[in-house]
């Protein structure tokens, strides 16, 4: 779908650094390359690269379609930033936004184990698109007579080479020899019903767009989604799941991890923006009652947010396009850390009321931006957008955390939309915090840990999809003491079982009408989920 700001603002200066890359620079037009793919198992389509950029063609079109098929967006673009210090208190930074040639941090491809030196990203521009009914096949039949192995299957990026990670991807290891072997057995470990996945890091190239010094991160990405027609919250959702590995010899420390979005609800230029903080959520909606233009939504637009699952949500801060009431913050290294501390380009703090922006002072400093009366630094008091509506953009942020060599950072977040029949734009946010609240209960139903969500790669369920019964198998060779649990799509527990100390134990339908659920092996020690189907 073109957007008209695009078309306006963007598409001539696109052009001209394109032919200027093209003459001059063919290896940073390679970097710009990553063979996108879009997911669509549920009632979003969403565009995905191999190199950074969520959500968009990179060129003029917006790449988040909902729903899916009626040509209108909700989200331009979105994208990671993260950065520290290390023990001489100079900063790093890496971040995502509106990406151009000469605008980039990212680059596609893992960095090896060595010295964290990059490949090259013509090597790497892939998206890898798999869903779980081909996993499900491969699992139930990789050894049978005629069988035909998936490409999605076979093609899974499990091993590394020379000095690139041992492992590429989450796969199972059927004989636990390390190595990804789908002919023996081995299948890729996913999540959703259909997931992209890629793989990027920060050090290829200079940084263009923080202009901050290269942390040597490798970001490994799975963009997944389920197929559940029945729940309209689930099925107008998208996850994202981000494991960023730290391949320096640096001890990063006060390292914060967020996401920047650049929410474009319909038409772009009337756009209000928000925090949920009880929800850990950062949202849009339209800023008057009909949302005009090709590009709009027409009377009761809906709301586009954006769920921090498993961090609470640290700060959040936004900024307009138009340069003039919120200036856009980010131009030397340190602007982008500055904004993930609720801090104007001009050094004045966020403060709580009005625009949040008082430069002569006596503003009281806050961590969110139009929080509502989500903020508990300001309980009872509501403060909601109300300058004009404009291009709004937005970041939140967690952490922050040391962050030491080798170490692993996990981030999972969803994309998270709704749309209420009447009641005007702000009815629409209302039903979103509360569709967010129903993610975030699903997402602790499914994980208690801390950071990241269980691997759900040790256990497994035969038949999936089942009828009246099912074999649940997992490796439980020192006899531990597991509860097992079943959770629904809405997050509600259906089935308990205590005490089972066998590595496999039946579980039956009952009453249990049909529909997606997710199994839960708790013992004290880990959580080993497994998501199955009833039909």
């Amino acid at each position: 779908m073109l957007h008209q700001k695009e078309a306006s603002m963007k598409l001539k200066t696109h052009l001209l650094q394109f032919i200027f890359v093209l003459w001059c620079m063919p290896s940073a037009f390679a970097q710009q390359l990553s063979s996108p793919q879009s997911i669509e198992t549920n009632n979003v389509k969403a565009l995905v690269h191999s190199n950074g950029p969520l959500f968009w063609d990179l060129t003029t079109n917006a790449g988040y379609e909902v729903p899916k098929g009626s040509g209108l967006s909700t989200i331009f673009v979105s994208g990671l930033w993260i950065g520290g210090f290390d023990a001489n208190q100079n900063m790093y930074f890496a971040a995502e936004r509106h990406r151009t040639p000469t605008k980039m941090d990212f680059f596609s491809g893992p960095l090896d184990t060595v010295n964290g030196n990059a490949p090259n990203p013509l090597n790497w521009s892939k998206t890898w698109r798999i869903k779980q009914s081909e996993v499900d096949y491969h699992k139930n039949f990789w050894n049978q007579p005629g069988y035909t192995m998936p490409v999605s299957v076979a093609q899974w990026p499990g091993p590394g080479f020379g000095t690139l990670p041992s492992s590429l991807a989450p796969f199972v290891d059927i004989n636990n020899n390390q190595i990804y072997e789908p002919m023996l057995g081995d299948y890729p470990a996913i999540k959703g019903d259909e997931c992209l996945y890629f793989i990027m890091n920060d050090n290829y190239a200079a940084h263009t767009e923080s202009n901050c010094p290269a942390m040597k991160i490798e970001v490994r990405g799975m963009v997944y989604a389920f197929d559940a027609p029945a729940n309209p919250t689930m099925n107008h959702t998208v996850f994202l799941h981000y494991d960023i590995i730290n391949r320096s010899n640096i001890i990063y420390d006060s390292v914060l991890v967020g996401m920047f979005a650049d929410f474009d609800v319909g038409n772009y230029a009337d756009d209000f923006i928000g925090t949920d903080v009880t929800n850990k959520m950062i949202y849009a909606y339209n800023g008057d009652s009909i949302d005009e233009g090709p590009d709009g939504y027409g009377l009761n637009p809906p709301a586009q947010g954006l769920i921090f699952l498993n961090h609470p949500l640290r700060r959040s801060m936004g900024y307009t396009q138009d340069f003039s009431t919120w200036p856009d913050p980010t131009v030397i290294c340190g602007d982008f850390y500055r904004t993930f501390n609720c801090i104007w380009k001009d050094g004045t703090p966020l403060t709580f009321g009005g625009n949040g922006y008082s430069p002569g002072g006596g503003g009281i400093p806050t961590n969110y931006i139009f929080p509502g009366n989500t903020d508990p630094a300001f309980q009872g008091q509501n403060w909601v957008d109300v300058s004009p509506p404009a291009d709004r953009r937005i970041i939140g942020s967690v952490g922050p955390f040391q962050f030491a060599p080798g170490d692993h950072i996990y981030m999972e977040t969803a994309y998270v939309y709704a749309r209420a029949t009447s009641g005007g734009p702000w009815a629409s946010v209302m039903q979103l915090q509360q569709a967010a609240a129903q993610v975030n209960t699903w997402y602790s139903g499914i994980s208690n840990a801390p950071s990241y969500p269980a691997s759900r790669d040790k256990v497994n369920i035969y038949p999936n999809p089942m009828s009246e019964r099912a074999t649940v198998y997992f490796d439980n060779a020192q006899r531990t003491a597991y509860t097992l649990s079943v959770v629904d799509i809405t997050g509600r527990e259906v089935f308990t079982q205590h005490n089972i100390t066998e590595g496999q134990v039946e579980i039956q339908r009952g009453n249990l009408p049909a529909g997606m659920y997710v199994l839960a092996l708790q013992s004290n020690t880990q959580l080993l989920t497994k998501k199955f189907v009833i039909r």
